[in-house]
């Protein structure tokens, strides 16, 4: 005859297992997500809502003076696909 608490104790320690490999792969996959660059978009527009095709769009980190360009298109549209991390 089985014990009625002996289900219980089984459930506790498959939910302590499960939870225990859920931590230990989850904080591995967080430290292969830091990343060194970053990509920044957006769209310019006028005042009026208008997008502004060949508008020149600049970057520039403040703490190094590193800067970049880049020409917004014909939708308004601008990509810097890979900044450095920083200010």
């Amino acid at each position: 005859m089985k014990r009625p608490g002996r289900n219980l104790v089984q459930a506790q320690s498959a939910i302590c297992f499960f939870l225990g490999l859920t931590l230990a792969f989850g904080s591995t996959t967080l430290a292969w997500a830091q990343f060194t660059t970053a990509r920044l978009s957006g769209t310019v527009s006028d005042p009026s809502g208008a997008v502004l095709a060949g508008a020149t769009v600049s970057v520039q980190d403040l703490g190094t003076g590193y800067s970049q360009t880049a020409t917004s298109e014909s939708t308004g549209q601008y990509v810097f696909p890979s900044l450095r991390a920083g200010t």
